[in-house]
């Protein structure tokens, strides 16, 4: 995503090398990245907020971005959760509303550290189902070799 620029060599992505910030915000937009920790995403008040924020700044209107917010908010099992304050919500429920707000731009390709840490074993299975059947390209991070296995995934790097 060119957070961190490399020392030497180069980086190819989406079949294009990327070396400059202008390359990067192009990049920006193709990917969605889960942090480690939801408090480091995590910014706007509520969830509606937080989940819309990524829409709304691709150029979506109000209604559109409403939308996303409802659906995204039906695949994590958020209904209800839209008026919340982030700040307030537990650690698993941060983590999902930190992943609403990553699928909400609808990427290509996603980026997930550890995205089922504090959640449930219902919750687990629900984020690794839609990762398994809604997403063409992830790299997930985790420290769960089961949740590797059961979300599909062709290739491990342990």
């Amino acid at each position: 995503m060119g957070l961190l620029k490399p020392q030497s060599g180069q980086i190819e992505i989406f079949s294009k090398i990327s070396n400059t910030e202008k390359d990067f915000a192009d990049v920006r937009r193709r990917i969605g990245y889960l942090f480690q920790n939801p408090d480091d995403q995590l910014f706007c008040p509520t969830v509606r907020e937080e989940i819309a924020f990524g829409p709304l700044n691709l150029g979506k209107k109000g209604e559109e971005a409403a939308e996303t917010v409802k659906e995204t908010c039906e695949i994590l099992g958020l209904d209800g959760f839209e008026d919340r304050i982030t700040f307030h919500l537990s650690g698993g429920e941060k983590r999902l509303t930190a992943l609403a707000s990553v699928i909400a731009i609808k990427p290509e390709l996603l980026l997930l550290d550890e995205p089922t840490n504090d959640l449930d074993d219902v919750k687990t299975k629900t984020v690794l189902d839609y990762l398994r059947n809604n997403t063409k390209s992830f790299i997930m991070v985790s420290q769960e070799l089961d949740h590797l296995k059961y979300g599909g995934v062709s290739e491990i790097c342990v």
